[in-house]
């Protein structure tokens, strides 16, 4: 992944662009984008199906190949879970990129892959309600303690360990209707989705 003068090629891409600034990341070269790749997938996942990542279980030891391996068996299994398969960027029918053989993939696979996950991501994330990368990642360094794995992050994954959490009255309005919403009994949770249009796209 070097160049002929010997530097690390670099990736120019905007939906990679997207990715890094919605995630608080900074992937520029082709290692960071292929050993960082099944990370941004796992996080859009994360941000959609927030209780389905187990993040305890991703490897950060990122200079190992079967590290690599193991964080695209932890998408695997997520994205099995929810059934991505079936969502309609992702149907046979409509594209023949599929996550099983995303490894091997180049990276302009890699990156028509993920243009797809954007387009899936901008019909669902209006019904997932707000999404804090850094605040996502103190949660789950605390959870990986108590099951004793460390976290380290590489450069090109920011983080802040005095991270505030910053909501815009807009958001936080948006949380509060979102939770009272989660405390209705269930039936009442239909009435309401049922008659009401803000709720009927979920």
């Amino acid at each position: 992944m070097l160049d002929e003068k010997g530097h690390e090629n670099t990736v120019q891409d905007a939906t990679l662009d997207w990715a890094n600034k919605v995630f608080h990341m900074k992937i520029s070269t082709e290692y960071e984008f292929e050993v960082g790749y099944p990370i941004i997938m796992i996080s859009m996942l994360d941000a959609i199906y927030p209780k389905r990542v187990h993040w305890r279980e991703v490897d950060w030891r990122f200079q190992y190949k079967r590290a690599l391996q193991k964080n695209y068996a932890v998408l695997e299994s997520i994205w099995s879970e929810v059934n991505m398969d079936k969502a309609k960027e992702f149907r046979v029918e409509n594209t023949t990129l599929r996550l099983e053989y995303l490894q091997s993939y180049s990276v302009a696979e890699k990156l028509e892959f993920l243009s797809l996950m954007k387009r899936w991501w901008d019909t669902r994330i209006h019904h997932a309600g707000p999404y804090d990368p850094m605040l996502k990642r103190l949660e789950f360094i605390d959870q990986c303690k108590t099951w004793g794995n460390k976290v380290k992050f590489p450069p090109w994954i920011e983080f802040d360990k005095e991270h505030q959490v910053e909501i815009s009255k807009m958001d936080a309005d948006e949380l509060k209707k979102l939770q009272e919403f989660n405390k209705m009994p269930e039936y009442k949770r239909l009435i309401w989705f049922l008659g009401c249009p803000e709720h009927q796209t979920m």
